[in-house]
């Protein structure tokens, strides 16, 4: 995906989560050499930085691309990878607490964020308020990219 509209969602995640300036992100692009990965490809997959990266982690952000000449849209779908990195944040069951799995994308310009569960913001709302707050927010989110991400089986 393109870096601005990668950072346009993680902008917002941070934002919407209210997440502090500690908060850090393990970007598996940039965290591992992408043109030699042999060393990180192995039988099991519990055993990459992968997966050891999302046993310390409280969620995964997963950041859909739009629609471009090149690609999209939502390439991470079709990315063995990616798959397996959602796959674990659903069905992991050696943690104690869930993992959460948060959807951005951006599309004109503006990011879009599917949130696991209500944010605190909305959490802190009374009578319903929050679910209708995270119903508005979430609206938005393109449509066109979740329809590509809808028949993917992980």
């Amino acid at each position: 995906e393109c870096v601005e509209d990668f950072l346009i969602c993680l902008e917002a995640h941070v934002h919407v989560r209210s997440l502090g300036v500690e908060t850090v992100f393990w970007v598996c692009a940039y965290a591992n050499r992408q043109h030699d990965l042999s060393s990180e490809v192995v039988a099991d997959p519990r055993k990459t930085s992968f997966y050891r990266a999302m046993s310390l982690a409280t969620g995964v952000l997963l950041v859909l691309d739009d629609k471009t000449e090149d690609t999209g849209p939502a390439t991470p779908f079709s990315r063995a990878w990616c798959c397996y990195e959602e796959s674990v944040a659903l069905t992991d069951e050696s943690r104690v607490a869930p993992m959460l799995l948060d959807i951005a994308a951006a599309h004109g310009g503006q990011a879009h964020l599917l949130a696991d569960g209500l944010v605190e913001s909305e959490a802190a709302m009374e009578d319903g308020y929050g679910v209708v707050a995270k119903m508005e927010r979430e609206r938005l989110f393109p449509v066109e990219i979740l329809q590509a991400g809808i028949s993917v089986d992980i």
